[in-house]
């Protein structure tokens, strides 16, 4: 899954580590809140229904893409790479 945010990029997500792809782990999924750090900012996806079973908090793995996005996309895909080389 992916996630892209004018004026900050795009933040792909991983539930595993990921260091071959610099993923980071910079944060937590807790039932029906996701959130992370990056660059000084703390950033919070908020939803009506859960996101990870159950009420213990899942690692977050971040991979922040360096790229210059103009609108708020949610994509998933079935790969961490395909958010590195997908389109904005």
């Amino acid at each position: 899954m992916w996630l892209d945010l004018p004026s900050h990029g795009r933040f792909a997500f991983s539930l595993v580590p990921r260091p071959d792809l610099g993923a980071q782990r910079l944060g937590e999924i807790r039932s029906r809140r996701m959130t992370w750090r990056h660059a000084g900012y703390e950033y919070m996806v908020s939803t009506s229904t859960k996101i990870a079973p159950g009420t213990r908090a899942y690692n977050l793995y971040v991979l922040p893409v360096n790229r210059k996005v103009k609108e708020f996309v949610l994509r998933a895909g079935p790969k961490l790479e395909d958010a590195v080389h997908a389109r904005p």
